[in-house]
């Protein structure tokens, strides 16, 4: 689809794969970061699947400084696959999510129909990969979101098979070092214990309610302080129930007409409680704009204090621009009444 972008010359190759090397992919971005477009004729995008995840969901704020019509239909095709994948990456569903899945694959693939007539060269024979997607449905009806069922855990062991080959340096019997010391690997590992059991856990530089003062006085800080007992911390950073959380992300805090509307916090500081966490958020309304990602501006004067337990979603997001406006995309669809 961007290959035809290019050939209709809404941007070159070496533009795109510019703003793919200027976009600020953050936090959990970060090592899944998307390769550039090969330069040579081919029709498969490098690299790995996560990073290929990451390059889809934020398409729509990478094409947008190229948009030169947003009704086109194969810019609508390209906004129509973000939206599948994030339908189908979702943590939880509804028979009511499903068939609108379901109704999206269809109307996705009719459409993709009708423009391979046009581009035949560019946008490639259809694969088996785009039939499965009709199965999606009754697999999550089946098995549940697909997240739970996915390879990616299963694939990324191989990683490991690889760094053992590459630090042994020797490969007679390379199945056998690999075997053998994995099961070490595997040994000490449940030897340490394989799963944090705490629900929280706490870096080692933490703030106690005593320690807080001088830069902690204005408004906001007394409302932390108001909310802490002598035991509570505060700190930069937290791992609940296995999410971690840090100043400056963003969190959706409630979503509003059908989705097309949401209220979301940045987080400015962080309370650890005995049995649960607090973040206080800076908050923002949120509307989803026409290439299908949210802009947020008009920022409360005041923050506020919100309990992990109660956000809208568990995934915290990552917001490009500033403190004033900003734009984001969701990691994946947000369920909504």
């Amino acid at each position: 689809m961007i290959k035809i972008l290019i050939d209709m010359d809404w941007l070159s190759l070496e533009e795109y794969n510019q703003r793919l090397r200027t976009y600020q992919f953050k936090s959990y971005e970060m090592a899944d970061r998307p390769m550039e477009l090969p330069h040579k004729n081919t029709k498969k995008m490098a690299g790995k699947a996560c990073s290929q995840w990451v390059h889809v969901r934020n398409f729509p704020l990478i094409i947008r400084p190229f948009v030169i019509d947003s009704d086109n239909e194969v810019l609508i095709l390209g906004l129509m696959l973000v939206e599948i994948t994030a339908r189908v990456t979702a943590s939880e569903f509804r028979e009511s999510n499903i068939q609108i899945l379901e109704e999206k694959v269809v109307e996705y693939l009719d459409r993709r129909c009708s423009i391979v007539e046009q581009y035949p060269f560019l946008l490639g024979n259809v694969k088996p990969k785009h039939h499965f997607l009709t199965h999606y449905g009754q697999a999550i009806r089946m098995f549940g979101p697909p997240l739970s069922f996915w390879t990616a855990r299963w694939v990324s062991k191989h990683r490991v098979a690889k760094n053992i080959a590459e630090s042994a340096k020797y490969f007679k019997n390379i199945s056998f070092t690999v075997s053998h010391r994995q099961q070490l690997r595997m040994a000490s590992v449940c030897y340490r214990g394989m799963f944090d059991t705490n629900d929280n856990q706490i870096p080692e530089r933490a703030t106690y309610k005593k320690d807080l003062r001088g830069e902690h006085t204005d408004e906001n800080w007394q409302l932390v302080k108001n909310c802490m007992t002598l035991s509570d911390v505060v700190c930069e950073e937290v791992v609940v129930h296995q999410q971690k959380y840090k100043l400056d992300d963003l969190v959706v805090l409630e979503v509003l007409e059908y989705g097309e509307g949401l209220i979301v916090g940045v987080v400015k500081a962080i309370v650890v409680k005995k049995d649960h966490v607090l973040l206080l958020v800076k908050k923002y309304s949120a509307e989803r704009k026409s290439l299908n990602y949210f802009q947020a501006n008009h920022p409360d004067d005041v923050c506020a204090m919100v309990d992990t337990q109660k956000l809208a979603d568990s995934k915290p997001l990552i917001k490009q621009g500033t403190d004033v406006e900003f734009n984001f995309v969701l990691h994946h669809q947000l369920i909504t009444d």
